[in-house]
């Protein structure tokens, strides 16, 4: 009679209890006989595969993928008898693995969105400009620009932020050791806004930034060389919720002038 239950049981969970393992990796098959162990410690392939009605040698390569997958354990002798891992334990881990997975796969997409951004971009030369509207995306761009730049990373700074405030200050440190120039005009309001000066502007100069303040700046805007700029504007209070990325073209050029007239004009940060 336990015999008999047994088989139902497993007739049960194919049936009934569909396959919520699945979605971890497993197959329908090896969901089943792990569900199967579950009741049947230290049992034999045979044992399991009169269970779940299958051959040995059936019973006994899903026993194999179970302990591959760290869902049952095998006991040294003849036969070789398994018992199934806690599934608090070994489905939990089946759970962290596939996070780590879909982790590295939202990886990916960025990475692949960039590549066909930057693909649409040089096979359609006339797309100079585009206009991003996540805060996200923009943060990334910036990001992006300041961490690709060869040679120097030349900025106009004025309030609001999308991130605060000396935020990048090691990174951008680290980049100036490497030979990366950066030079930044802040307008007044940047150098007020509170702890920035001490926290972020005056340990940038120590690190190497070239520092030159205006009263006002036209626009906030970040070049990275000669090949890519940005400009993050407000379309509403409390913050940036656009940005213009422009690629080589004339209108970066301009960007470049615009950057190298209103250096001229600032004053050296003393």
């Amino acid at each position: 009679m336990a015999e008999v239950s047994q088989v139902a049981t497993c007739r049960h969970t194919r049936a009934e209890e569909g396959m919520e393992l699945n979605v971890l990796g497993l197959t329908a098959d090896t969901e089943h006989a792990y569900t199967a162990l579950i009741g049947l410690p230290r049992c034999t392939a045979s044992e399991l595969g009169g269970v779940c009605g299958l051959s040995a040698s059936a019973a006994g390569r899903l026993l194999s993928q179970l302990v591959k997958y760290g869902l049952a354990t095998r006991a040294a002798g003849r036969p070789p008898r398994f018992t199934a891992t806690a599934p608090e334990v070994a489905v939990t881990a089946l759970i962290q693995e596939r996070e780590h997975q879909l982790d590295a796969a939202r990886s990916l997409v960025q990475r692949l969105a960039e590549t066909h951004r930057e693909a649409n971009r040089i096979s359609h030369p006339d797309i100079a400009v585009e206009l991003l509207t996540d805060r996200g995306d923009i943060s990334a761009a910036v990001h992006r620009l300041t961490s690709r730049a060869r040679r120097e990373v030349r900025a106009f700074d004025r309030p609001p932020y999308i991130d605060r405030p000396g935020a990048n200050l090691e990174t951008q440190t680290q980049r100036q050791r490497t030979g990366v120039s950066h030079r930044v005009i802040y307008n007044r309001a940047a150098v007020a806004w509170p702890g920035r000066l001490h926290s972020d502007i005056l340990p940038s100069v120590r690190g190497g930034e070239q520092a030159r303040v205006r009263a006002d700046l036209p626009l906030k805007l970040v070049i990275s060389d000669d090949q890519t700029a940005i400009i993050p504007f407000s379309l509403a209070p409390g913050g940036h919720s656009a940005a213009y990325l422009i690629h080589p073209s004339p209108m970066l050029v301009s960007l470049e002038a615009l950057f190298e007239a209103e250096w001229e004009r600032a004053v050296p940060l003393r």
